[in-house]
């Protein structure tokens, strides 16, 4: 506390050295004023940090800094999310009856009054008789002095700091300077407070989305897995009671064929021909359909020997091998870790593939395979007929035949199938193929973790 002591009868003092003395003793009252007002300002820094909430920053500002600076009454208004109306938030003195409640909570539209002007201009306002400003609105009770300051950074106004006394000229420069320190601090912390609260909505309602996508989808794959056993029931119904009428009516054209061709001039002869050929066909389709629906099954992976796959299917098409005087080369396999069954199938198929289109000279065919760092690729080369260049898009799509003159080969599901099962292998098949020369197919099969790891995989 300052006290300044002047004898005003004693003729030692002049009017000058009065004036000097009060002088001095305003700037040791401002210097103790500044001096508490930054210990304000620095206390009120140091509980930001500990806040994390919306309300938290509000109510603390309301409760333990303002109430500091002795001020009767602050309501803090904040805007709501479209930025049209002030609400009360926060409150010290009459407004804030007990805990953290606030007495009869107004908004204010963002214009109106003199918090409403300030929240629209960003401008603080202060007003030493309210008496006399027609913008004055009456909150709780009529008061004489109101100081309003925006809370605001970066240009962005968030709501505005506003108190009010009953007294006339009651604030001062000081008053606002401290309240304007305060509102800045508030602000800062207020948008980081609010990004976050945003933040976790966006998170709560992205968790929301992604539950109800993710039961929207186990639905969809029960649904699928439902049609998939449907499909594959039909499959089977196709195999057993489609293919019983169908061997007995090649049966019976076979055995017209035996008994009766001496009868039978030579179309007669070509027409029992094409319907036989077409009996076989549609059986051999039937079951290329019944085999390919079966890739629903969740068949179980193992390491698998190519080497032993190999051999395997060299003895199921020995015949057709024989038949065609076909020569098959293939370098030392690898072991792999995939579904034995479906390996067999796709080697298999592409062998056939490779056997039906051959051209007049000896077939050859070519398998072998190179090590990469997260897979092994793999290759059947044949000498064929080749595929034309505006079909090779096609061949894997399911029921695409391969087209040799005017004639169709297969059924249009091989190829398909071979997709299918690579894609089961997290793998990829592609072919070159150049008419008249022949066809390679490409496909990889992607390797275990510790085969990764380890950098090397076990060799047949």
């Amino acid at each position: 506390m300052l006290f300044v002591s002047i004898t005003m009868n004693n003729s030692n003092f002049s009017k000058k050295d009065i004036n000097k003395a009060l002088q001095e003793a305003r700037m040791q009252l401002g210097a103790i004023h500044h001096e508490r007002y930054f210990k304000v300002v620095y206390n009120f820094s140091i509980i930001l940090l500990k806040n994390l909430t919306v309300e938290e920053i509000v109510w603390d500002v309301a409760k333990n800094v303002i109430s500091e600076l002795e001020l009767e009454d602050c309501v803090i208004y904040l805007f709501d999310e479209k930025k049209e109306y002030l609400i009360q938030r926060a409150a010290h003195g009459p407004k804030n009856p007990y805990d953290f409640d606030i007495k009869n909570p107004i908004k204010i539209k963002k214009g109106d009054g003199i918090v409403g002007t300030v929240g629209a201009t960003g401008i603080p306002e202060l007003i030493k008789d309210t008496s006399v400003d027609n913008r004055y609105i009456l909150d709780d009770e009529f008061r004489l002095s109101e100081l309003a300051v925006p809370i605001m950074t970066e240009g962005e106004i968030l709501g505005v700091i506003d108190s009010e006394h009953p007294e006339k000229n009651f604030y001062s420069e000081n008053h606002l300077e401290i309240l304007s320190a305060i509102s800045s601090l508030t602000a800062i912390k207020l948008l980081q407070a609010i990004s976050m609260e945003k933040l976790e909505i966006y998170k709560q309602e992205l968790e929301k989305q992604v539950l109800i996508r993710t039961k929207e989808l186990e639905r969809v794959i029960k649904k699928l897995s439902n049609s998939n056993t449907e499909l594959q029931n039909f499959a089977y119904t196709i195999s057993h009671d489609f293919r019983e009428p169908l061997r007995m009516i090649t049966s019976y054209l076979g055995l017209i064929k035996r008994r009766y061709s001496d009868d039978l001039d030579p179309e007669g002869m070509e027409f029992l021909h094409f319907a036989l050929d077409g009996g076989k066909r549609l059986d051999g389709m039937i079951k290329d359909l019944l085999s390919y629906s079966r890739l629903n099954n969740d068949v179980h992976s193992q390491m698998v020997d190519l080497n032993e796959i190999l051999e395997k299917v060299i003895m199921n098409l020995s015949l057709f091998i024989e038949q065609t005087n076909c020569k098959i080369n293939y370098d030392r396999m690898p072991v792999v870790y995939g579904k034995e069954v479906l390996l067999v199938q796709l080697f298999q198929n592409l062998v056939e593939n490779a056997l039906k289109f051959r051209q007049e000279q000896q077939p050859e065919i070519w398998i072998g395979c190179r090590e990469a760092e997260d897979y092994w690729e793999f290759y059947v080369r044949d000498n064929g007929l080749g595929i034309p260049e505006d079909e090779q898009d096609k061949v894997f799509n399911i029921f695409t035949k391969g087209v040799i003159g005017k004639k169709q080969k297969g059924s249009g599901i091989g190829l398909a199938t071979c997709k299918r099962i690579i894609d089961k292998h997290q793998g990829n098949i592609k072919l070159d193929s150049t008419l008249g020369e022949g066809t390679t197919f490409w496909f990889t099969i992607k390797k275990l973790k510790e085969e990764m790891r380890n950098g090397d995989a076990v060799s047949g």
